[in-house]
């Protein structure tokens, strides 16, 4: 690791604040870490040409309400031997195609898949992955609900005050209880990069400067938008993630849902179809955490006992964006 390419305390208090407030000013925020506000700009502009950290904005209406319009799925995949390089190369650049990570044990990969309906779920992995020179099988998981999304994991690096004035300053605006095509339009405009300025979104979607600052106050404030900052972990001592499945019953899948979501490692969790029906993954410092997530699970009464648990070594694709060897930003593929 080179030194200028790590990425410090400063830098990751701002990765946290900009994750509570995604479009705060610099001068705001300036004042509730106590830091020059051109001191933060600088650090976010070091981190974005790094590559050390990026962005995302996304809908979330697939698993969070009851106007379901998506699904998503955990596929697991295995490729012949010697080719699993080949097949990430092609997995990465499908935009229904969320994630790719490379884990352990019965499977090489596993991506994270979007689709509008479970019929397309189904025919996209038949059709645009099963056929991918180099994989043996698949195995699919839909997701059934979501207790926590990637874009919800936060770092405990501010105090209660600092996330309390974080939260004040989204914008104070009634939410629509669904999206209209504006607001979809204003979302995909801000996948690649959520402080996009006003200006610029207005050149990509209809409307005046008022018009398209009105609609970005209201996505700030909407539950069905998922704002989210990803780094490169490895850069800031973090060592490797995990993915972890366990089989309850239907009436503890809340509950269990629930502890692990306290958990400072749990970075998503969902409840998915099949004999294993609930699953998360973490962002580990090192594996003796995995040891310590599972020992306090098997603490609960009655136990919760681990069915199956994959280190995940690498991450080729992360919510859209594709990622190198070392897990820093390479480039994003439009999400559809």
């Amino acid at each position: 690791m080179h030194k200028n390419e790590s990425i410090d305390e400063l830098e990751l208090e701002i990765i946290t604040a900009l994750q509570i407030s995604p479009r705060i000013s610099w001068t705001a925020l300036g004042r509730i870490l106590n830091v020059d506000s051109s001191t933060l700009s600088r650090r976010w502009a070091r981190l974005k040409e790094e590559k050390l950290a990026w962005t995302s904005c996304d809908y979330l209406s697939e698993l969070t309400d009851d106007f379901q319009t998506s699904f998503v799925a955990f596929v697991e995949l295995v490729c012949v031997p010697g080719e699993r390089a080949l097949v990430i190369e092609e997995l990465v650049l499908k935009p229904n195609i969320l994630g790719v990570q490379c884990t352990t044990g019965r499977r090489d990969l596993t991506v994270t898949l979007r689709a509008r309906s479970l019929q397309d779920l189904d025919d996209y992995v038949q059709e645009e992955i099963a056929v991918v020179p180099g994989i043996v099988s698949t195995t699919v998981h839909v997701a059934s609900q979501l207790h926590r999304d990637g874009g919800s994991w936060r770092l405990p690096l501010l105090n209660a005050g600092q996330v309390a004035d974080l939260q004040d300053q989204r914008p104070g605006i009634e939410v629509s209880a669904q999206p209209s095509p504006y607001h979809l339009a204003l979302i995909e405009a801000l996948q690649e990069d959520f402080r996009t300025p006003i200006a610029t979104l207005r050149d990509r979607v209809d409307g005046s400067l008022a018009t398209v600052s009105r609609g970005v106050d209201m996505l700030l404030r909407a539950p069905w938008v998922s704002w989210r900052v990803d780094f490169a972990y490895l850069d800031a001592g973090w060592s490797c993630s995990a993915v972890i499945w366990m089989s309850l019953e239907k009436d503890r899948l809340e509950e269990v849902a629930h502890v692990l979501t306290s958990f400072p490692q749990v970075r998503m969790c969902a409840s998915v179809s099949g004999e294993n029906n609930l699953m998360a993954t973490l962002r580990l410092r090192n594996l003796q955490e995995l040891d310590e997530v599972e020992a306090r699970l098997a603490a609960l009464k009655p136990a919760v006992h681990l069915r199956d648990r994959w280190v995940v070594a690498k991450i080729p694709k992360l919510q859209g964006h594709i990622l190198d060897h070392a897990g820093r930003h390479v480039s994003y593929v439009p999400i559809r």
